[in-house]
């Protein structure tokens, strides 16, 4: 059955339009979304084998201009510009991989990543997996990384709990105890924040004015697309970057071959709305 997904979803991005370039008021800015790199197989996570992320590292720094996902926030925010081609690359959760498998590749290869923390994992009061190889990072791993100059810490709430299910001051409690934690023990400021899930459904409308208001500057969700609407800087989208995605995947994931998907997405969500009430889209 897995195997009859994939093959559906490669036909139908062979026959989707390629997006190398800005489509009406929407600016073409991959921005990919990694989990953990490991060897391991748990169909919970979305795991990379090491030899594959390289390949990626590889491909991208030959054919694309890897920037911070700071920057192209900074883009949207400040009209910063970015070279052609620029593509971001995240990762959510906190893996230790993220740390002996993800940092030494990105120097070997000089290229920048940010790591979206969700900081009760990293505490050990989180189980995100359910699966004992899936550790976390340590709070010295996440220090060592973000004094790197090749990785940024940023935030991804304190339980990954998806915002949508609970009321406002708990969401706020959730970005706040997130936000606190991780600027005390970076000492600077945590500006940038992913959604748990990250799909329309996963946040609540007000989830964006509740950044800004704890002065968060950008996020990023799951919507599957490689543009993005200048003026929704709260609301930035990622590629999902599955466990065999080789290079050729993943080069039809960058030209916007798979952005079908967001529309699927989006039907998705209407329907968990007609059954159980409001997230988000746009």
């Amino acid at each position: 059955m897995q195997m009859m997904k994939k093959k559906l979803k490669r036909a139908l991005a062979a026959s989707f339009p390629t997006a190398l370039s800005s489509v009406g008021r929407a600016e073409y800015v991959p921005i990919l979304c990694y989990h953990s790199v490991n060897a391991r197989d748990n169909d919970e996570c979305v795991p990379l084998s090491p030899e594959m992320f390289e390949a990626h590292l590889a491909h991208l720094a030959t054919n694309y201009n890897i920037v911070s996902f700071r920057d192209v926030v900074d883009h949207f925010r400040l009209g910063s510009p970015l070279p052609k081609k620029a593509v971001a690359l995240t990762f959510d959760d906190g893996y230790r991989d993220n740390f002996e498998v993800v940092l030494p590749l990105l120097g070997k290869y000089k290229c920048h990543a940010t790591i979206f923390l969700v900081t009760g994992f990293i505490d050990g009061q989180v189980d995100l997996i359910g699966d004992p190889g899936w550790e976390a990072m340590t709070w010295e791993q996440a220090i060592a990384m973000d004094q790197s100059p090749f990785v940024e810490i940023a935030a991804h709430t304190d339980t990954h709990p998806i915002l949508s299910s609970l009321d406002e001051d708990m969401v706020r409690t959730e970005i706040l105890v997130c936000r606190d934690k991780l600027e005390k023990k970076l000492e600077r400021i945590v500006d940038l924040f992913a959604y748990p899930n990250g799909q329309g459904a996963d946040i609540p409308p007000f989830a964006p004015r509740l950044l800004q208001d704890a002065g968060f500057i950008g996020a990023c969700t799951t919507f599957w697309r490689t543009t993005h609407l200048p003026k929704q800087r709260y609301l930035l989208n990622r590629i999902m970057i599955k466990q065999d995605d080789n290079d050729k995947v993943l080069e039809l994931k960058l030209r916007g071959k798979y952005d079908y998907l967001y529309f699927l997405h989006k039907a998705t969500a209407l329907r968990k709305f007609i059954w159980n009430g409001p997230g988000l889209w746009r």
